[in-house]
């Protein structure tokens, strides 16, 4: 070959691969290619597609074809456009693109796969770009890593309106952004779809930084691991709010909302969340050292036909993240959870929570803390499980340490064993304060707070526990090896229809827990035990517990095989039977007091019951004035106590002995008995040993007093004394003469408050504002009432009340007068009320009952006192829309709508302690003291619509929070199939039939600025590097040419250049031309 043709090869080989690589090159996005990105993601899935050498047109301003933009503008679809790969590239800032309702359909041959993605609209390396109105889709079913539109280092820009559907098989995502930040994503139609997994509603990844994902419905299919919104990798303050999600999968672990690998500081709020699947659906996940992320007023339903759908969890090493407000309910076969944290969880709060948990078998858990969770916060949550057997409220498991439950309110509900509150596997120093647990099984072995397998150390305090089923219903348990845990202050009460109901129990080498406290009640029918220790329980402490049991042989305080345990400053109260032991048994009480209506035995000094004993009613008993201990069977009791009898009507008690148990009492004197006091017909002394007590009279003293005024005297007939011109009188006659002997006044009834004015019959009010004069009370002289006006307020009269029970302001036939019509002496059925500015006059009684109200009032403030009453007519009413705070009066009313039916809650009573509510339509009162909380069904479907909360009470009003539990979503029996698919229209559909978006060309739409607007660089500046690269690359082969050129002319004159010389000497050589030079 001529050496000028060599050269000539060589140059043109040259330029060919030059323009290969600048077809390649400069027909991706940015103009350069992204290989080498630091994240996995960025390395596989790339920005083009196997045909990336083919170069798109420039865009028009009016796009009729798929195309590169490259300049800034606005930018209009006037027709729909399609591609077999990618279809638009954004390459300039500041674009606005409208679809204008036109479709875009991408990777029609479904050639998109891992690396090389097939794109809708592909926007790298820009600022301030808009797309919206569009409707994208993705019509192939082959192919993996499609996505409708893809934001690649792209800043301050917004995806809004869009219709989106993509398809193949895995990977596929509606809307992608990697290493974006602060751009808008609102109001946009997403189903990603996909024949396998990894399908993603919209997808957040590689420090793709304050985000806003707003407003938009997102459904996504598949088998698993479908996603409605991902955030992954320092992916960091994003807000996702008032979305609308659904994840259909026909396996496992679809995800509303998955946050995860350092993805912190986000907020996901007021979003509607349902997922689908078999098992493991979860409504919001936390993963991965994910921290800081807020997570509110969310509702969520999680449904599967398998097991383990939760509504949110929280999974390895996540911090510092607050879960509040959020409404949850679960539904599966079993080991469905509301709020899950596992895996070194730590330094969450989870508060205000409304939870339902719903399997038709076991396992179904309100808040599960597992796999050393600790240092959480639970907080003011209302739960409510369903299933079969082990349905838990809460429950930490598998060293979760200092843990704080507090204030939470715990409904359990299956067939058995069901617990309120679960301690187990190492759950140490966690405090459980101020709970409300109701544990209910249609069978046996409920609990309402377990502690069980080494479970230490823990601090159990002022928690309210009511359990309920047939047999074994514990209200505290503490199972095998559990020990140094502290239970205090607790109140605690125990249901079944059948035996073996226990308010504390302590089993299986339970050890060094202290009992501090206690008010325990336990129900059944035998066998029912107020505390139980069995199975080795050792040197356990009980102090200053109150123990009351009900039914055939049921015990206070129960210990079999147990030793060394202390009891101090107990209190059997009421209970069938008092203490039994068991051989190998030994147990020491100090200050023990037995008691009962008719009075008590208090033991202070120590005894220790040894090995088996019966201390039953039959050898301890106090009685109608009468006190026995049978000294010689429980000799280890024959002591000195101080005895207590009630209800003793002599007027000069003293206390008596039965010496030799002949039933012949005789004077107890000192030091045997010494007196300490008779006060209110309770007769207390002290006694130095045991035998049976008695009281009798030592003298009769009975001395009537007249009262103030002479003019009149009492005749009485009663038991005890009168004096004071006080007359304790229930169900007798009191008789009023005056001074000539005429029968002035006789009632059967008493008057609480208030004096007795003869000469007019006054009600004197000081603190209650009623006067009752009902059918009991006989004989009055006068039918006219005066009821002092201390409010100068209104008045309600109860006509037919028969009983002081009956005076309210719902009573039959109710007549009501306000302030003003007091004045102008209105008559209302023969009853007139009338007001002479000190007192009011109602006339014409023949039995009532009056009340002040508190609301009209023309000369005094009002306000009302203790006791005041109000008429229903002037009670206020106040809708609820989804939460109210409210400060409310007795007969106030909320009304509220539950799926399209009217509903109300209304404030029946306010004491200073506690409100009774009634809610209606399906009626239901509830009576609650400050802090209580309650979940509410209204109509009866087996969903709670309601939850309530007391905030306070004063001046006889309440602080009354509300909030509407949000209705869920429909459940089908194919739930994959619940939310029908986005279908994108046909291109001749959409020409005949345009779309909403389309039809909106005329009515430009309004959206979301970008979060920030930042200067942005000129159009021209990835168009200049182009061109600076074409120029310079040009400029090279230029060079490169002349080089050769060079060499070519020097390699004539010069044999010296070895690479070279050796091929050109091997082609003379077969050849067969001479040659001077020698082959190398």
């Amino acid at each position: 070959m001529k050496k000028e043709t060599f050269t000539t090869v060589i140059v043109f080989i040259v330029m060919i691969v030059t323009f290969l690589f600048l077809g390649i090159q400069l027909d991706s996005p940015t103009g350069l290619q992204a290989a080498g990105h630091v994240q996995q993601k960025a390395q596989e899935q790339g920005t083009r597609s196997a045909s990336a050498i083919r170069i798109l047109a420039a865009c028009p301003n009016s796009i009729t074809a798929c195309c590169e933009i490259t300049s800034s503008g606005e930018y209009t679809l006037t027709d729909n456009i399609s591609s077999t790969t990618a279809c638009i590239r954004v390459e300039a800032n500041d674009v606005d693109l409208d679809c204008a309702g036109s479709i875009i359909t991408y990777d029609t041959s479904g050639t998109s796969a891992s690396g090389t993605p097939n794109i809708g609209i592909n926007v790298t390396g820009r600022n301030n770009v808009t797309i919206k109105n569009c409707n994208i889709s993705d019509n192939n079913a082959l192919g993996d890593d499609g996505y409708a539109i893809m934001f690649n280092n792209t800043e301050n820009s917004t995806i809004h309106n869009n219709t989106i559907q993509t398809n193949g098989s895995n990977n596929n995502h509606g809307v992608f952004l990697i290493l974006s930040s602060d751009n808008n994503i609102t109001n946009n139609t997403i189903n990603s779809r996909g024949t396998t997994s990894q399908n993603i509603g919209a997808y957040l990844s590689d420090t793709s930084l304050r985000n806003l994902i707003s407003g938009n419905t997102i459904s996504t299919r598949g088998t698993n691991n479908n996603f409605g919104i991902q955030l992954e990798l320092s992916s960091n303050n994003t807000n996702i709010t008032n979305n609308t999600i659904q994840t259909n999968g026909t396996t496992t672990a679809n995800y509303g909302i998955r946050i995860r690998n350092s993805a912190s500081s986000n907020s996901i709020t007021n979003n509607l969340i349902q997922t689908n699947g078999t098992s493991q659906n979860f409504g919001i996940i936390l993963e991965g050292s994910t921290d800081n992320n807020t997570v509110s007023n969310n509702t969520i339903q999680t449904q599967g036909t398998g097991n383990a759908n939760e509504g949110i969890r929280l999974s390895t090493t996540v911090s510092e993240n607050l879960i509040d407000t959020n409404s949850i309910q679960t539904r599966g076969t079993s080991l469905n959870v509301g709020i899950r944290l596992q895996s070194s969880a730590n330094n969450n709060t989870v508060t205000n929570n409304v939870i339902q948990t719903n399997g038709t078998t076991t396992n179904n858990i309100g808040i599960l803390l597992i796999s050393t969770a600790s240092q959480n916060s639970i907080i003011n949550n209302a739960i409510q499980t369903k299933g079969t057997i082990n349905n838990h409220g809460i429950s930490l498991s598998g060293i979760t340490n200092n843990n704080t439950l507090v204030n939470n309110t715990i409904q359990t509900n299956g067939t058995s064993t069901n617990v309120g509150i679960r301690l187990d596997n190492g759950a140490d120093n966690n405090l459980v304060l101020n709970n409300s647990i109701s544990t209910t099984g249609s069978s046996s072995g409920n609990n309402g707070i377990l502690l069980t397998i080494l479970a230490g150390y823990n601090n159990v305090t002022n928690n309210h526990i009511t359990t309920n089923g047939t047999s074994s219903n514990h209200g505290i348990s503490l199972l095998t090896s559990v020990s140094n845990n502290i239970i205090l202050n607790n109140t605690i009460s125990t249901h079944g229809t059948s035996s073996t109901n226990i308010g504390i129990s302590l089993q299986s080498t339970a050890f060094g827990n202290n009992i501090t406290n206690n008010k325990i009640q336990t129900n059944g029918t035998t066998n029912n035990y107020g505390i139980r220790l069995e199975s080795a329980v050792e040197n356990n402490s009980f102090v200053s517990n109150n123990i009351r049991t009900v039914g055939l042989d049921s015990y206070g305080i129960s210990a079999m095989n147990a030793n060394g345990s202390i009891f101090n400053n107990t209190v059997l109260n009421d209970t069938v039977e008092w203490i039994n032991t068991s051989s190998n048994s030994s147990q020491t009480f100090t200050n023990t007091t037995f008691e009962n209506l008719n009075g008590s035995m208090i033991i202070s000094e120590n005894f220790t019951i040894i090995g088996e004993a019966n201390v039953s009613q039959n050898k301890l008993n106090i009685t109608f004035n009468n006190a026995f201990l049978n000294s010689t069977n429980l000799s280890f009791m024959n002591t000195s106590a101080q005895i207590t009898l009630r209800n003793i009507t002599f007027d000069n008690a003293r206390p008596l002995i039965d010496v030799n148990d002949s039933e012949t009492f005789v004077p107890c004197e000192p030091p045997q008995c010494v007196e300490v006091s008779y006060v209110n017909q309770t007769f207390i002394f002290n006694v130095s040993s045991f035998t049976a007590y008695e009281s009798g009279e030592s003298h009769f003293i009975f001395t009537p007093i007249d009262p103030a005024s002479a003019s009149f005297t009492i005749v009485g007939s009663v038991d005890g004394n009168l004096s004071n011109n006080s007359v304790a009188l229930v169900n007798q006659t009191l008789s009023f003469f005056d001074s000539s002997g005429d029968l002035r006044i006789e009632v059967e009834a008493f008057f609480e408050l208030g004096d007795v004015n003869l000469t007019n019959f006054t009600i004197t009010e000081t603190a209650t504002s009623f006067a009752v004069n009902h059918l009991g009370s006989t004989n009055i002289g006068k039918k006219t009432i005066y009821l002092q006006n201390t409010l100068s307020t209104g008045v309600f009269v109860c006509p037919n009340a028969t009983s002081v029970a009956e005076t309210t302001t719902t009573c039959q036939d109710i007549q009501t007068w306000t302030f003003s019509e007091a004045q102008a002496n209105t008559t209302k059925n023969g009853i007139t009320v009338s007001f002479n500015g000190t007192v009011y006059n109602i006339s014409n009684l023949s039995n009532s009952g009056v009340g002040q109200s508190t609301q009209a009032s023309s000369s005094a403030g009002g306000g009302g006192g203790s006791g005041a009453t109000r008429a229903p007519i002037l009670a206020q009413q106040y809708p609820v829309d989804t939460t109210l705070t409210q400060v409310l009066d007795r007969y106030d009313r909320l009304t509220f709508n539950v799926n399209d039916e009217p509903h109300q809650l209304t404030i029946m009573e306010i004491t200073a302690y506690s409100v009774t509510i009634e809610v209606r339509s399906t009626p239901q009162q509830f009576t609650l003291r400050v802090g209580d909380k309650q979940l509410i069904d209204v109509d009866s479907d087996g969903a709670f619509d309601l939850f309530i909360r007391i905030e306070s009470i004063h001046n006889g009003k309440s602080v009354i929070f509300v909030r509407k539990i949000a209705q869920m979503l429909p459940i089908s029996s194919t739930p994959q199939q619940q939310v029908k698919e986005q279908q994108i229209p046909s291109q001749n559909a959409v020409i005949s039939n345009p779309s909403p978006q389309a039809t909106q060309k005329t009515a430009p739409l309004t959206y979301p600025a970008p979060a920030l607007k930042r200067p942005s660089n000129t159009n021209t500046e990835i168009a200049s590097n182009k061109t600076l690269l074409i120029i310079f690359i040009s400029l090279s082969i230029l060079a490169l040419a002349l080089i050769l050129y060079f060499i070519y002319r020097v390699h004539r004159q010069k044999p010296a250049l070895p690479l070279i010389s050796f091929d050109m000497s091997a082609l003379q050589y077969k050849k067969g031309h001479g040659s001077k030079y020698k082959k190398r």
